[in-house]
């Protein structure tokens, strides 16, 4: 995330921060206001005077992400042929993915945040644009269910055991090889690793 310039946004970071330690400690749901106030030393007003609820703290961590994906399918939907869509876009995804992997692990255990992610409509509509340019007019309940697979274990990466010993450039080159088979495009060109 950028330094903040003003004492404002200072404060509005440490209250990311915060938060984002304490969701990946409790979920969302076993966070309140109170506590983030605690943990930076603060009044439970001067959370407030930040945001108002937890729903708007837990958009505000994921408007830099969701940028960052959006500008990625900005590339990817300029691309003509399918394969190269779904590279551009299988990229980027695993890059956020893994440059988030405290947030992804306090989005997949908490029931909290998946309600909050609701309410978020630009979550909603990377999602969409997500389904479109990795299914396309792949429409089968099989593809349905690659695709749900791959977004499944995508979200597994921050919290999973079994991938600790891996490295970032090792465990990058698996997930877009082993999402490209899911998706299929390794059949039809294979997906290239940038």
């Amino acid at each position: 995330m950028a330094k903040p310039s003003s004492p404002r946004g200072a404060a509005r970071q440490r209250v990311l921060d915060a938060s984002l330690e304490l969701f990946a400690l409790h979920g969302v749901s076993g966070t309140s206001l109170q506590m983030i106030a605690a943990r930076i030393g603060v009044t439970k007003a001067a959370v407030y005077f930040q945001f108002r609820t937890k729903e708007e703290i837990v958009a505000a961590l994921l408007e830099e992400p969701l940028c960052a994906l959006g500008r990625v399918l900005d590339d990817a939907e300029r691309e003509t042929r399918r394969v190269r869509r779904v590279e551009v876009t299988l990229q980027g995804l695993v890059d956020a993915v893994l440059a988030n992997r405290r947030g992804t692990a306090m989005l997949i255990r908490d029931p909290g945040a998946a309600l909050a992610l609701k309410q978020i409509e630009a979550f909603t509509v990377v999602g969409e644009r997500l389904e479109s340019l990795l299914l396309g007019s792949r429409t089968t309940r099989e593809d349905r269910v690659s695709f749900a697979v791959l977004m499944g274990g995508l979200m597994q990466v921050g919290v999973s055991p079994y991938l600790e010993d891996l490295d970032d450039v090792t465990l990058r080159r698996i997930l877009i090889r082993v999402g490209g088979r899911l998706l299929g495009v390794d059949d039809e060109a294979g997906v290239r690793q940038n």
